[in-house]
């Protein structure tokens, strides 16, 4: 209840610390696919990467402890990832990036969401008000 006292369900859902953690695995795998288009990495590297860019693989108690020793969430999620990834994939993961890059994207694509159900209500309630 707390966490939805000043904001409906949906936007709590949105800016949750999982999916906080998703957006910036989100980020890790669009980056592997762009290297992969870009010929830096192999294609199966970028999907093996992709493979294991899902929240709930991680232990996000641990992740978020860690985060606070960090004063970051990438970094630990940018160690707990490679571990999950198989074989010579590993070494390509979070390549050419920074902690900030995926903290910054993830944190963008919640705002994006956020955007889409503010808009989303809004058409709502301009058609309720209209009828």
């Amino acid at each position: 209840m707390r966490d939805t006292l000043f904001t409906a369900p949906e936007m709590a859902a949105a800016f949750s610390g999982r999916t906080f953690v998703q957006r910036m695995l989100d980020f890790e795998a669009a980056l592997a696919h762009a290297h992969a288009r870009a010929g830096l990495v192999p294609q199966t590297a970028a999907e093996a990467i992709h493979s294991k860019c899902r929240a709930d693989l991680f232990d996000l108690d641990a992740l978020f402890r860690e985060a606070a020793e960090a004063a970051t969430p990438a970094v630990p999620l940018v160690r707990m990832l490679p571990a999950l990834v198989e074989g010579d994939a590993k070494k390509f993961v979070h390549w050419g990036a920074t902690s900030q890059d995926a903290v910054d994207t993830a944190i963008m694509l919640q705002m994006r969401d956020g955007l889409d159900l503010l808009s989303q209500r809004l058409v709502e309630i301009g058609a309720a008000c209209a009828a």
